[in-house]
Protein backbone atom coordinates (compact mmCIF):
# COMPACT_ATOMS: atom_id res chain seq x y z
CA UNK A 1 0.00 0.00 0.00
CA UNK A 2 1.51 3.22 -0.96
CA UNK A 3 2.11 5.89 2.10
CA UNK A 4 2.78 9.05 2.34
CA UNK A 5 6.28 10.99 3.09
CA UNK A 6 5.49 12.66 6.29
CA UNK A 7 7.89 14.07 8.38
CA UNK A 8 7.87 16.21 11.61
CA UNK A 9 9.02 19.27 12.78
CA UNK A 10 10.18 20.41 16.11
CA UNK A 11 10.22 16.67 16.89
CA UNK A 12 12.00 16.66 20.31
CA UNK A 13 9.24 19.36 21.44
CA UNK A 14 5.93 17.82 22.11
CA UNK A 15 4.33 20.46 22.45
CA UNK A 16 5.50 22.42 18.91
CA UNK A 17 5.23 18.86 17.52
CA UNK A 18 3.41 19.24 13.54
CA UNK A 19 3.77 16.39 11.00
CA UNK A 20 3.92 17.74 7.61
CA UNK A 21 3.39 16.69 4.08
CA UNK A 22 4.45 18.50 1.45
CA UNK A 23 3.80 17.76 -2.28
CA UNK A 24 7.31 18.49 -3.20
CA UNK A 25 8.86 15.54 -0.90
CA UNK A 26 7.89 12.24 -1.59
CA UNK A 27 11.46 10.69 -1.43
CA UNK A 28 14.92 10.75 0.80
CA UNK A 29 16.79 12.40 -1.35
CA UNK A 30 13.75 14.97 -1.60
CA UNK A 31 13.27 15.45 1.97
CA UNK A 32 17.44 15.80 2.61
CA UNK A 33 17.69 18.28 0.05
CA UNK A 34 14.87 20.65 1.41
CA UNK A 35 16.61 19.87 5.13
CA UNK A 36 19.89 21.11 2.88
CA UNK A 37 18.39 24.32 2.08
CA UNK A 38 16.66 25.26 5.36
CA UNK A 39 18.00 26.97 8.42
CA UNK A 40 16.38 25.14 11.20
CA UNK A 41 17.54 21.84 9.23
CA UNK A 42 18.26 20.15 12.61
CA UNK A 43 14.69 20.54 13.48
CA UNK A 44 13.05 18.21 10.93
CA UNK A 45 12.61 14.13 10.99
CA UNK A 46 11.14 11.63 8.83
CA UNK A 47 8.00 10.23 10.21
CA UNK A 48 9.13 6.76 12.11
CA UNK A 49 5.88 5.24 11.10
CA UNK A 50 3.86 4.79 7.54
CA UNK A 51 0.20 7.21 7.10
CA UNK A 52 -1.87 6.36 4.11
CA UNK A 53 -4.57 8.63 2.83
CA UNK A 54 -8.14 7.28 3.02
CA UNK A 55 -8.50 6.63 -0.86
CA UNK A 56 -5.45 4.03 -0.19
CA UNK A 57 -6.94 2.24 2.63
CA UNK A 58 -10.59 2.00 1.18
CA UNK A 59 -9.93 0.54 -1.87
CA UNK A 60 -7.67 -1.61 -0.40
CA UNK A 61 -10.33 -3.83 1.86
CA UNK A 62 -12.02 -5.08 -1.52
CA UNK A 63 -9.12 -6.07 -2.69
CA UNK A 64 -8.32 -8.48 0.25
CA UNK A 65 -11.28 -9.73 0.25
CA UNK A 66 -10.32 -11.20 -3.11
CA UNK A 67 -7.54 -13.50 -1.37
CA UNK A 68 -9.02 -15.91 0.81
CA UNK A 69 -11.96 -16.78 -1.71
CA UNK A 70 -8.90 -17.68 -4.27
CA UNK A 71 -7.03 -19.81 -1.66
CA UNK A 72 -3.77 -17.17 -2.23
CA UNK A 73 -1.50 -16.27 0.23
CA UNK A 74 -0.85 -12.31 0.69
CA UNK A 75 0.89 -10.39 2.89
CA UNK A 76 0.14 -6.63 3.60
CA UNK A 77 3.26 -4.43 3.59
CA UNK A 78 3.54 -0.47 3.02
CA UNK A 79 5.37 1.07 -0.40
CA UNK A 80 8.54 2.72 1.56
CA UNK A 81 9.10 -0.95 3.15
CA UNK A 82 9.48 -2.72 -0.04
CA UNK A 83 12.88 -3.81 -1.17
CA UNK A 84 14.25 -5.34 -4.20
CA UNK A 85 13.97 -9.22 -3.03
CA UNK A 86 10.10 -8.14 -2.78
CA UNK A 87 10.10 -7.62 -6.65
CA UNK A 88 12.76 -10.37 -7.54
CA UNK A 89 10.87 -12.97 -5.25
CA UNK A 90 7.04 -12.01 -5.03
CA UNK A 91 4.46 -10.84 -6.92
CA UNK A 92 2.79 -7.26 -6.15
CA UNK A 93 0.22 -5.19 -6.26
CA UNK A 94 0.42 -1.56 -5.66
CA UNK A 95 -2.75 0.00 -4.13
CA UNK A 96 -1.69 3.78 -3.67
CA UNK A 97 -2.23 7.61 -5.33
CA UNK A 98 0.49 8.18 -7.68
CA UNK A 99 2.32 10.11 -5.07
CA UNK A 100 3.30 7.00 -3.33
CA UNK A 101 5.09 5.33 -6.13
CA UNK A 102 8.72 7.11 -5.76
CA UNK A 103 9.07 4.53 -3.48
CA UNK A 104 9.61 2.56 -6.39
CA UNK A 105 11.52 5.21 -8.44
CA UNK A 106 15.12 3.33 -8.55
CA UNK A 107 13.00 0.34 -9.64
CA UNK A 108 10.83 1.81 -12.44
CA UNK A 109 13.27 3.53 -13.92
CA UNK A 110 15.08 0.26 -15.38
CA UNK A 111 11.38 -0.78 -16.34
CA UNK A 112 9.36 -0.47 -18.94
CA UNK A 113 6.71 1.65 -16.89
CA UNK A 114 7.20 5.49 -16.28
CA UNK A 115 5.31 7.53 -14.30
CA UNK A 116 4.16 11.44 -13.98
CA UNK A 117 3.18 12.96 -10.74
CA UNK A 118 1.36 15.80 -12.01
CA UNK A 119 -0.89 15.86 -14.17
CA UNK A 120 -1.02 12.06 -13.05
CA UNK A 121 0.01 9.41 -16.16
CA UNK A 122 0.92 5.83 -15.89
CA UNK A 123 3.18 4.38 -19.20
CA UNK A 124 3.98 1.23 -20.48
CA UNK A 125 6.66 1.15 -23.61
CA UNK A 126 7.14 -2.30 -25.03
CA UNK A 127 9.40 -2.72 -28.43
CA UNK A 128 6.02 -2.55 -30.76
CA UNK A 129 4.38 0.15 -28.82
CA UNK A 130 3.59 2.73 -26.04
CA UNK A 131 0.47 2.47 -24.48
CA UNK A 132 -0.56 5.01 -21.70
CA UNK A 133 -3.46 4.79 -19.19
Amino acid sequence: MGNHFFFIKNATVREKRTILRRDDINTSAEFNRFKSETNDQQNYVRLKYPMFPRYSVWPAADVIAFFPRSNRDYELNYASNVGADDFKNKNLLFIGSFHTLSAFDQTLRNSNFSYQVYPNQLSYKNILSVLQV
